[in-house]
């Protein structure tokens, strides 16, 4: 493959690689980083070092490692100062330097830093058994690779915000093939995991739409039916402008309201969820008594119980929307988009039924 000279901004960019397993993201993660070292070190004089790294297991707690490691070396924004980034869309905050290796977070926080020393054996970069970055040269670019299934959007979407927080750039690499093929690569790894779970993951892939969602604009997909080598190469000429563009357009940081502006927006948020889930939720009162009452066929003591029990079940989720969210999280409105899409509406009627079958 002919090498692309590319220049890289300086600057932090989170690149997630997902797929179902097999489908090759390691090998090619492995493949674009050992590509970008080598030809950072012929086109910028070691100017430049990447860091790489693969994670699997614990998402919130990698991301809260991720998060630790992009504050402890200062890798924002230069716009994002440290009190700006305090406030944060993510569940848990990230432990701080000093706790980093707290014994809830040390298993993962040692595999982040012993994958990112392994990946800078051959850079001027040298990370210590902190986590913090040692160079000579301030000016640096940073592209941390996150491999990973990560089938849902909501999963990626995390990562996302981080990258909005910071001021960083963001982008996603789609790798596909048939579960054929991956079965057929399962077979060669070390510990090959379930065809069954393969199938599993295939149904429950959620795609990029960089032309529906504006947090996805920067993702590409690219196929690994073919021959692994072929692959890799020409998937590298694909994901290397990606990166460039990733450096080069960060996302915007929300702007930072003063608290009582914040909490007002907050307030009226809610209220809209409210106000469109209680809409959904009189339908789905009106469709049951379609149900267990059609033409008007049922006694008035089997009316009143179930306009009892339905009315029940809508005031308990519109109550839980009040206070934030219901179970754990299902509708939580800042990971599930607009209270007029239809995602929206299907998670409330779903989790009527749900509370209604209970009763």
């Amino acid at each position: 493959m002919a090498t692309n000279k590319v220049k890289y901004k300086t600057g932090t960019c989170l690149l997630l690689l997902i797929g179902i397993p097999g489908c090759g993201k390691t090998t090619f993660s492995r493949f674009l980083a050992a590509h970008m070292r080598s030809a950072d070190q012929r086109q910028h004089n070691k100017k430049y070092d990447k860091t790489h790294f693969v994670m699997k297991d614990a998402r919130l707690k990698i991301l809260t490692c991720i998060e630790n490691f992009i504050t402890l070396n200062n890798l924002r924004a230069p716009t994002v100062s440290s009190e700006s980034s305090q406030s944060s869309q993510i569940a848990e905050a990230p432990p701080s330097a000093d706790s980093s290796t707290a014994d809830c977070f040390e298993f993962e926080w040692r595999i982040l830093i012993d994958s990112i020393r392994e990946q800078l054996i051959h850079s001027q970069v040298r990370v210590d058994r902190d986590g913090r970055m040692i160079s000579e040269d301030c000016s640096r670019t940073v592209v941390l690779f996150l491999d990973d299934n990560m089938p849902l959007k909501s999963m990626r979407y995390e990562y996302y915000q981080l990258a909005r927080k910071y001021g960083i750039g963001f982008a996603q690499v789609c790798v596909q093939c048939s579960s054929e093929v991956a079965k057929l690569r399962n077979l060669h790894r070390p510990y090959p995991i379930p065809d069954s779970t393969i199938e599993h993951m295939e149904r429950s892939m959620e795609y990029p739409e960089p032309d529906q969602n504006h947090w996805e604009k920067l993702s590409i997909c690219i196929n690994s039916d073919g021959d692994i080598t072929i692959f890799t190469q020409e998937g590298c000429g694909k994901v290397l402008p990606l990166i460039v563009e990733a450096l080069c357009t960060p996302v915007t940081p929300l702007p930072q309201l003063d608290a009582a502006l914040r909490k007002s927006c907050q307030l009226a948020n809610i209220d809209s969820y409210v106000h469109q889930a209680d809409k959904v939720l009189r339908k789905c009162v009106s469709r049951q008594f379609k149900m267990h009452a059609p033409g008007g066929a049922i006694s008035r003591e089997d009316r009143a119980k179930l306009a009892k029990d339905t009315n029940n079940v809508r005031k308990k989720i519109l109550e839980e929307l009040r206070n934030g969210g219901m179970c754990g999280s299902q509708l939580d409105p800042s990971a599930i988009g607009h209270p007029l899409e239809d995602k929206f509406k299907e998670l409330v009627d779903g989790y009527f039924t749900k509370l209604l079958t209970e009763h």
